[in-house]
């Protein structure tokens, strides 16, 4: 029997499909611009598999990019600095603040997704950490810490953010500017955020990815789209994590080649091999996949690559399929192909989670 990990995220892996509307109407917010792991989507959303060096190594840092300034020279901190999910930690917050803010970025312009959560006894049941009871976004190009964006309603009304960063300490100072001769009194609220780290599930039981089969009534769907993508979520199964890794890969890979939920469809791709020596794992698999798109085939790359990730003792790893890089799987054009040796990394694979995973209940 496996259990879904309901509490930890949803990763998008990009094929739309017709998406039926749950959530309330509300400012679009641009397309997130996360890398795959490390690679800019374009706003086609055509999928690019994450990037490392070629050499096997325990961690990869990410280089950030910084933005130019109107004079040519890197502004710093880099927008980087600011990409991610931030939760709302000031315990005196006035209750009209956002209880979570995801920033991303696209070409130098830094976008803001926020969420307020709300409680309700009588839903408590079905979700215990809170639904999305109103969202809104804006973006401002970025240049540099503090950050100030503004929302404009379409009413006299005008909110006007700050975000100061210090570390892994957000601040937001929020002005609400109202103009509309009501005499209401103008408003300014404070409130401290911290950075919402996400990584792979730890736990004694072996995990796997399989596609998500939704509808997700709990989960939110983003506001560039009216279409959701493919998902990818985390799940444990019933076997228990062993001393012998590269008995756990095989394991675990075998869950997913026979899942019932994959988007894919294949009857013969097959475990040839499984070694792991020094933190690096080295699978390889034969056989051949089918699917519907190359998203989808690009999805089943993710499944594989996500499901050797989430065993805590592989640092990096190559996987290959017919002699060449899971990663190509899907690929409509040469030009992003990677070697066949392909090696990712620990260290991108949680970059993409971290950049990929969409704030929720």
């Amino acid at each position: 029997m496996k259990k879904s990990i309901g509490s930890i995220f949803l990763v998008f892996v990009f094929l739309p499909v017709l998406w039926s509307g749950c959530a309330p109407a509300s400012t679009p917010v641009p397309p997130t611009s996360t890398p795959l792991p490390t690679n800019t989507p374009s706003p086609t959303n055509t999928p690019i598999p994450p990037t490392a060096t070629h050499t096997p190594t325990a961690t990869q840092t990410p280089t950030p990019t910084f933005v130019p300034s109107a004079t040519g020279t890197p502004i710093f901190p880099p927008i980087e600095s600011f990409v991610g999910i931030w939760l709302n930690v000031d315990s005196n917050t006035n209750q009209e603040s956002w209880t979570k803010i995801k920033f991303t970025e696209n070409e130098g312009t830094l976008y803001a997704l926020f969420q307020l959560i709300c409680y309700s006894e009588d839903l408590f049941a079905l979700y215990p950490d809170g639904i999305v009871c109103a969202d809104d976004g804006a973006s401002v190009r970025y240049s540099g810490n503090p950050v100030r964006m503004s929302i404009d309603s379409g009413s006299p009304t005008t909110i006007n953010y700050t975000f100061s960063l210090n570390g892994d300490a957000l601040h937001v100072t929020t002005f609400i500017d109202n103009t509309d001769n009501s005499g209401r009194a103008d408003q300014t609220l404070e409130a401290d955020f911290r950075r919402d780290v996400i990584s792979f599930p730890m736990s004694e039981q072996i995990v796997f990815y399989h596609f998500f089969d939704g509808p997700c009534v709990h989960c939110r769907i983003p506001r560039e789209s009216v279409n959701t993508p493919i998902s990818l979520f985390p799940a444990l199964s019933d076997e228990l994590y062993t001393s012998d890794t590269a008995a756990d890969l095989r394991t675990a890979l075998e869950i997913v080649l026979r899942d019932e939920r994959n988007g894919w469809i294949s009857s013969d791709v097959e475990i040839v091999d499984v070694p792991f020596r020094d933190g690096h794992a080295d699978l390889v698999l034969q056989g051949e996949y089918s699917g519907k798109s190359d998203e989808m085939l690009n999805a089943a790359s993710l499944q594989i690559l996500l499901t050797v990730f989430s065993n805590p003792s592989v640092q990096t790893a190559t996987v290959t399929l017919n002699g060449d890089t899971i990663g190509n799987l899907g690929l409509s054009s040469s030009t992003n192909a990677r070697p066949a040796d392909y090696v990712y990394t620990r260290a991108e694979m949680e970059l993409y989670l971290q950049e990929h995973a969409y704030m929720y209940p």
